[in-house]
Order: C-alpha cells, then structure tokens, then sequence
C-alpha cells in the first residue's frame, strides 16, 4: 500500500522509505511555510496502525534509531520530529515499533492469537465440562476435554 502525501510529491509504502522520505525532505533547511507543512504532513503519516500492519524489519529498525535520536539530537531531519510530534506521540510510536520489532522477531506477528479470552479446560466446573463434552461441534477439542475429565477423576476427591 503506498502512501501519498496530500500535495506533495512524496509518498512511501514501506518504513524504511517513511525514514528515507525524512532524511531527505527534513535534512533540507527553507524558511518557507510551505515546507514545514509538508515535513508536517509526512512526519505525522506514519501512524500506529501503519507500524501494526508493517513486515519491514530494517525499516523498523531504522525508525527505532531515529525516533531515539530525534529526541536529543539537533540535526535538522531528526530534530524535525522532535519540533512537529510531541514527547508522547514520539514515545508511542516508539513503543510501538519496538513491540512490532518484537512480535516479527519472535514469529507472533505471523502467527497472530485468535481473539477472546485464553480457552483453559482446567478454570471449568464440573458441570460446564460435561456440557461441554457432550454439545461441543469439534471434536479436537472435545478430546482435550474428556481428558481433563479424566484427570480430574484421577485425584482424590477433598
């Protein structure tokens, strides 16, 4: 997916080129509104939805250092981000990338955890398993629950 910047001739479609597009664009020093509103417009197009959805591990990476010296540096491009996002914006993007950093590193983000709570046979009562066993569609699971069943048969009763 590429992201155009509303008039301009920028766009990107990776982070990697999201830092590219800063560097070049931010390295450049013009006293003109013009410019400043479009550094505006591409420092704040990267969102944390568009780092949920990024496989670009090097350009991860590189914004995880820019975003690090964009704090304490004062070269023009990273300064640039501290002067148009606030301290909080820049450590929620930071935060984000770094845990998007994490989940492609460790294989979560490929395989991602389907949704509601955890399915544990163990917090069930007694009655809620047997109704269970005895309504549930898949039977995979239905075996996990005999088997829990089955240990609970197993410990003597208190």
């Amino acid at each position: 997916m590429i992201i155009d910047i509303p008039g301009t001739r920028i766009d990107w479609a990776t982070i990697g080129e999201w830092c590219s597009r800063v560097m070049d664009e931010g390295g450049k020093l013009r006293a003109s509104s013009e410019h400043y509103s479009r550094l505006r417009d591409l420092y704040r197009s990267l969102t944390i939805g568009r780092v949920r959805q990024s496989f670009d591990r090097p350009g991860i990476a590189r914004a995880i250092r820019m975003f690090d010296l964009g704090r304490h540096n004062p070269v023009p491009a990273y300064h640039g981000l501290a002067s148009e996002l606030s301290r909080s914006e820049m450590g929620t993007l930071l935060v984000e990338l770094r845990n998007r950093q994490r989940s492609l590193a460790s294989g979560r983000a490929f395989m991602p955890r389907p949704k509601g709570p955890r399915f544990d046979p163990a917090m069930l009562t007694d009655e809620a398993l047997e109704r269970l066993i005895q309504t549930h569609p898949d039977l995979t699971v239905v075996d996990h629950l005999r088997r829990e069943r089955e240990l609970r048969a197993a410990w003597p009763a208190t």
